[in-house]
């Protein structure tokens, strides 16, 4: 199939490829194909498509053109009637001569008139001058010659004048058409041209000339139609071998599935073997769980039994350190175990309502911050064993009275454990120490000069 889809004879050794991989090289091929056959005569097609529309236009150009003709021939004809075979300046001519002896025979009678009365008002009889040229005659005579110049037919004249001047003006409308269809034809044809020349075609050139641009049509429709014959034989080709390949991808997915099948097989046995493993795992977490709540619980139940005592202890500091006006009792919230969260209370409150550590002021605060590590220190009873006790700058917030009091408390609690204390209060500690510790009992360590590489400097008292 792909060398019939390539129409390559060669011989190839395609049976190395999975049937998958053939269908797929077979697909790549029917591309190939498609874009070296169907798509240079597509192609073509729509460049015929655009040449017949571009013919079109020209075919309408042309028969506009003959409309035009056949109007130009029938106004120079219509033009030609109203001549009657003489030219527009014979008509001029005519027309302008025909109105001065209208002017002559009009002026004629008004001399004619006028003459007339001048003579009936003169009694003269026999040689008579002329009223207008002076001249002698006889009476009688004068009188016919001025009658027959008052007589001359005048309406006549004028008839014909008013002829020949709607012959004009009908001769001159019909010229100014003539005029204005050659203009518009010679515009068309100029149109024409453009059209012709942008074309490019010498053919279609010589059609236009020899007014066969019809058969110039019918010839670009009948390469248009090969083309599309071309097209739907190739089409017909296609389906025929995309209906082959479809069916070898259809096989080729079966194959597919039986493989993955095979693999999913054994899958799914692997996964029966996590499934049993994940089984005792939830076995195993579930007995963690109870053993974890189990151990929560024992650990509550220990702690409600030392909480009383861990409490007196706490209070005790804390009423030592703090030396509290109104809060003067520590207590472990109950519903909080196993955490431990302290609260404060008063002795003298009848009610004895309990709120949180965050009623007190700053030194208290300070102060809550040591209770731990002296109660839990002392406390026989507490469930911690403590043997080294380090607290950073424990005197925020300590005016000099609490700072005693705590150096007393450090006093007490270095008997038992280990105390290091860091602190900015140096002269008060120097001044308060020796006050309750006896001197071979303490240190003091101070540092003094610092440098980049060698660090601080200590000097040990």
């Amino acid at each position: 199939m792909i060398k019939e889809i390539t129409l390559d004879d060669a011989n190839d050794e395609p049976g190395a490829l999975l049937l998958e991989a053939l269908v797929d090289k077979a697909d790549r091929a029917l591309e190939e194909r498609i874009g070296v056959d169907r798509i240079p005569v597509e192609e073509e097609i729509g460049r015929l498509d655009g040449r017949l529309a571009e013919l079109e236009t020209i075919s309408a150009a042309l028969m506009t053109m003959d409309s035009k003709r056949n109007e130009l021939r029938e106004a120079v004809e219509a033009c030609d009637e109203v001549l009657d075979g003489a030219s527009l300046d014979d008509l001029r001519t005519h027309e302008e001569s025909q109105r001065r002896n209208a002017g002559t025979v009009a002026l004629g009678h008004r001399l004619g008139e006028v003459a007339a009365e001048l003579m009936d008002g003169s009694d003269e009889m026999g040689v008579t001058p002329c009223p207008i040229c002076g001249t002698d005659h006889e009476r009688d005579a004068l009188s016919d010659l001025i009658s027959a110049l008052s007589k001359e037919d005048g309406e006549q004249i004028a008839s014909d004048l008013r002829e020949t001047e709607d012959q004009l003006k009908a001769a001159l409308e019909a010229d100014g058409l003539v005029h204005q269809l050659k203009e518009e034809l010679r515009d068309k044809e100029n149109d024409l041209n453009e059209k012709v020349v942008a074309f490019e075609d010498e053919k279609l050139a010589d059609a236009v000339v020899g007014g066969s641009v019809g058969d110039y049509v019918e010839s670009v429709k009948e390469q248009k139609a090969s083309k599309e014959k071309q097209i739907g034989g190739f089409e017909d080709w296609l389906k025929g071998v995309q209906a082959k390949v479809a069916k070898l991808h259809e096989e080729a997915r079966f194959q597919s599935i039986q493989q993955n099948l095979k693999s999913l097989k054994a899958v799914d046995e692997e996964m029966q073997r996590a499934e049993r493993s994940f089984e005792h795992v939830v076995e195993f977490g579930e007995s963690v769980r109870g053993i974890r709540d189990s151990v929560r619980l024992t650990l509550t139940k220990e702690l409600r039994e030392k909480v009383p005592s861990v409490a007196k202890e706490l209070t005790a500091v804390f009423s030592a350190l703090t030396r509290h006006d109104y809060f003067d009792q520590l207590v472990i919230d109950d519903e909080k175990l196993p955490n431990l969260e302290l609260l404060v209370a008063s002795s003298s409150d009848p009610t004895g309502m309990l709120h949180p550590t965050g009623v007190l002021n700053g030194q208290a605060e300070s102060a809550l911050a040591l209770v731990p590590h002296f109660a839990l220190s002392q406390a026989e009873e507490a469930p911690t064993e403590v043997y080294l006790v380090l607290l950073d700058d424990p005197t925020r917030a300590f005016d000099r009275e609490h700072i005693r009091i705590l150096i007393e408390r450090l006093a007490d609690l270095g008997e038992r454990v280990q105390v290091v204390v860091a602190t900015q209060e140096n002269e008060t500690f120097r001044k308060l120490l020796p006050k309750c510790f006896a001197r071979e009992s303490y240190v003091i360590v101070e540092p003094r000069a610092w440098s980049p590489i060698d660090g601080p400097k200590l000097v040990v008292e």
